[in-house]
Protein backbone atom coordinates (compact mmCIF):
# COMPACT_ATOMS: atom_id res chain seq x y z
CA UNK A 1 0.00 0.00 0.00
CA UNK A 2 1.24 3.12 -0.73
CA UNK A 3 0.16 5.71 2.30
CA UNK A 4 1.40 8.90 0.90
CA UNK A 5 0.96 10.00 -2.20
CA UNK A 6 1.92 13.15 -4.11
CA UNK A 7 -0.10 14.36 -7.00
CA UNK A 8 0.73 17.38 -9.97
CA UNK A 9 -1.65 18.72 -12.39
CA UNK A 10 -1.40 20.51 -15.39
CA UNK A 11 -4.25 22.60 -16.71
CA UNK A 12 -5.70 24.31 -19.65
CA UNK A 13 -6.01 27.53 -17.34
CA UNK A 14 -6.31 29.12 -14.20
CA UNK A 15 -9.79 29.53 -13.61
CA UNK A 16 -12.77 27.64 -12.56
CA UNK A 17 -14.20 26.98 -16.39
CA UNK A 18 -10.46 24.85 -17.30
CA UNK A 19 -9.97 21.52 -17.29
CA UNK A 20 -6.57 18.83 -16.55
CA UNK A 21 -4.64 18.31 -19.14
CA UNK A 22 -2.08 15.74 -17.25
CA UNK A 23 -2.26 14.12 -14.34
CA UNK A 24 0.49 12.16 -11.84
CA UNK A 25 0.08 10.63 -8.61
CA UNK A 26 3.35 9.17 -7.37
CA UNK A 27 4.45 7.08 -3.74
CA UNK A 28 6.14 10.08 -1.97
CA UNK A 29 8.55 7.95 -0.49
CA UNK A 30 10.28 6.25 -3.56
CA UNK A 31 8.97 8.50 -6.15
CA UNK A 32 7.35 4.98 -7.71
CA UNK A 33 5.06 6.74 -10.71
CA UNK A 34 1.68 5.56 -10.00
CA UNK A 35 -0.21 7.37 -13.03
CA UNK A 36 0.91 9.54 -14.83
CA UNK A 37 -1.05 10.67 -18.18
CA UNK A 38 -2.16 13.40 -20.46
CA UNK A 39 -5.80 14.09 -20.53
CA UNK A 40 -7.97 15.00 -23.18
CA UNK A 41 -10.53 18.09 -22.15
CA UNK A 42 -14.19 17.85 -22.45
CA UNK A 43 -15.09 21.19 -23.46
CA UNK A 44 -12.01 23.33 -23.76
CA UNK A 45 -10.26 23.05 -27.36
CA UNK A 46 -7.15 25.45 -27.15
CA UNK A 47 -4.88 26.46 -24.69
CA UNK A 48 -2.39 29.16 -25.84
CA UNK A 49 -1.57 30.85 -22.38
CA UNK A 50 -1.11 27.54 -20.51
CA UNK A 51 0.95 26.35 -23.55
CA UNK A 52 3.43 28.85 -23.08
CA UNK A 53 4.18 27.59 -19.19
CA UNK A 54 3.59 23.56 -19.61
CA UNK A 55 4.26 23.43 -23.56
CA UNK A 56 0.53 21.25 -23.32
CA UNK A 57 -0.34 21.41 -27.26
CA UNK A 58 -3.96 20.03 -28.00
CA UNK A 59 -2.59 17.48 -30.57
CA UNK A 60 -0.13 15.99 -27.87
CA UNK A 61 -3.63 15.23 -26.09
CA UNK A 62 -6.26 14.44 -28.79
CA UNK A 63 -5.59 10.57 -28.05
CA UNK A 64 -5.15 10.56 -24.36
CA UNK A 65 -7.84 9.22 -22.39
CA UNK A 66 -10.52 11.83 -20.61
CA UNK A 67 -11.04 12.51 -17.29
CA UNK A 68 -13.83 9.84 -17.02
CA UNK A 69 -12.26 7.48 -18.43
CA UNK A 70 -9.05 7.37 -15.48
CA UNK A 71 -11.23 8.86 -12.55
CA UNK A 72 -12.10 5.11 -10.54
CA UNK A 73 -8.23 3.82 -11.31
CA UNK A 74 -6.73 7.13 -10.06
CA UNK A 75 -9.76 7.27 -6.97
CA UNK A 76 -8.23 3.70 -5.92
CA UNK A 77 -5.51 5.08 -5.49
CA UNK A 78 -6.65 7.93 -3.35
CA UNK A 79 -9.01 5.70 -1.47
CA UNK A 80 -5.86 3.85 -0.36
CA UNK A 81 -3.70 7.03 1.06
CA UNK A 82 -3.14 8.04 4.30
CA UNK A 83 -1.53 11.64 2.98
CA UNK A 84 -1.87 12.92 0.19
CA UNK A 85 1.07 16.08 -0.67
CA UNK A 86 1.22 18.46 -3.27
CA UNK A 87 2.02 21.59 -4.00
CA UNK A 88 -0.05 24.66 -4.03
CA UNK A 89 -2.63 22.01 -4.08
CA UNK A 90 -4.52 23.11 -1.48
CA UNK A 91 -5.17 26.53 -3.13
CA UNK A 92 -5.01 25.54 -7.14
CA UNK A 93 -4.77 20.97 -7.41
CA UNK A 94 -7.88 20.32 -5.14
CA UNK A 95 -10.51 22.68 -6.90
CA UNK A 96 -9.69 21.24 -10.27
CA UNK A 97 -9.06 17.31 -8.75
CA UNK A 98 -12.82 18.34 -7.03
CA UNK A 99 -14.48 19.71 -10.00
CA UNK A 100 -13.31 16.33 -11.96
CA UNK A 101 -14.88 14.11 -9.50
CA UNK A 102 -12.25 12.57 -7.13
CA UNK A 103 -12.66 12.20 -3.36
CA UNK A 104 -9.39 13.37 -1.42
CA UNK A 105 -8.57 11.96 1.51
CA UNK A 106 -8.98 14.47 4.31
CA UNK A 107 -5.12 14.82 5.35
CA UNK A 108 -3.26 16.66 3.15
CA UNK A 109 0.63 18.41 2.93
CA UNK A 110 0.71 21.39 0.88
CA UNK A 111 4.82 21.65 0.49
CA UNK A 112 4.09 25.58 -0.90
CA UNK A 113 2.75 26.42 2.68
CA UNK A 114 5.29 24.31 4.84
CA UNK A 115 7.96 25.80 2.64
CA UNK A 116 7.00 29.47 3.29
CA UNK A 117 6.42 29.23 6.99
CA UNK A 118 10.20 27.60 6.61
CA UNK A 119 11.33 31.01 4.88
CA UNK A 120 9.35 33.42 7.05
CA UNK A 121 9.88 35.85 4.02
CA UNK A 122 7.02 38.30 5.07
CA UNK A 123 4.25 38.22 2.62
CA UNK A 124 4.24 42.21 1.35
CA UNK A 125 0.85 41.92 0.35
CA UNK A 126 -1.46 40.11 2.84
CA UNK A 127 -4.82 42.09 2.04
CA UNK A 128 -4.26 39.54 -1.51
CA UNK A 129 -4.79 36.39 -2.95
CA UNK A 130 -2.20 35.01 -0.74
CA UNK A 131 -3.66 35.81 2.80
CA UNK A 132 -0.92 34.30 4.74
CA UNK A 133 2.13 35.88 6.84
CA UNK A 134 4.48 34.37 4.35
CA UNK A 135 5.15 35.08 1.01
CA UNK A 136 4.68 32.01 -1.29
CA UNK A 137 7.48 30.46 -3.64
CA UNK A 138 7.14 28.90 -6.62
CA UNK A 139 7.98 24.74 -7.24
CA UNK A 140 11.39 25.42 -8.79
CA UNK A 141 12.65 27.86 -6.43
CA UNK A 142 11.57 25.74 -3.52
CA UNK A 143 13.35 22.70 -4.95
CA UNK A 144 16.41 24.57 -5.88
CA UNK A 145 17.07 26.14 -2.49
CA UNK A 146 16.27 22.90 -1.06
CA UNK A 147 19.08 21.17 -3.25
CA UNK A 148 16.26 19.28 -5.60
CA UNK A 149 18.37 18.67 -8.60
CA UNK A 150 15.71 18.68 -11.61
CA UNK A 151 15.71 15.00 -13.59
CA UNK A 152 13.64 16.78 -16.62
CA UNK A 153 11.73 20.45 -17.28
CA UNK A 154 9.29 21.92 -14.46
CA UNK A 155 6.07 22.46 -15.77
CA UNK A 156 5.56 18.23 -16.34
CA UNK A 157 3.26 17.09 -13.81
CA UNK A 158 5.83 13.83 -13.43
CA UNK A 159 8.32 15.96 -12.66
CA UNK A 160 6.72 18.46 -10.95
CA UNK A 161 5.33 15.88 -8.41
CA UNK A 162 9.11 14.18 -8.34
CA UNK A 163 10.35 17.66 -6.91
CA UNK A 164 7.14 18.26 -4.74
CA UNK A 165 7.88 14.63 -3.09
CA UNK A 166 11.66 15.39 -2.73
CA UNK A 167 10.82 18.53 -0.99
CA UNK A 168 8.86 16.90 1.05
CA UNK A 169 10.96 14.37 2.24
CA UNK A 170 14.09 17.13 2.52
CA UNK A 171 11.44 19.28 4.57
CA UNK A 172 10.58 16.65 7.09
CA UNK A 173 14.42 16.21 7.65
CA UNK A 174 14.79 20.07 9.04
CA UNK A 175 11.74 19.60 11.03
Amino acid sequence: MHEKLTIDIETTGLSNQDEILQLSVLDTMTDEVLFNSFLKPSHIKSWDEATKTHHITPEMVVNAPTINQIRDAVQKLLDKASLIVGYNHLNFDNRFLTKAGFRLPERQYDVMLKYSEYIKEPNKYPEGFNKTPYRWFKLVDCATNLGYDWESRPHDSASDARATSGCYRKLAEIN
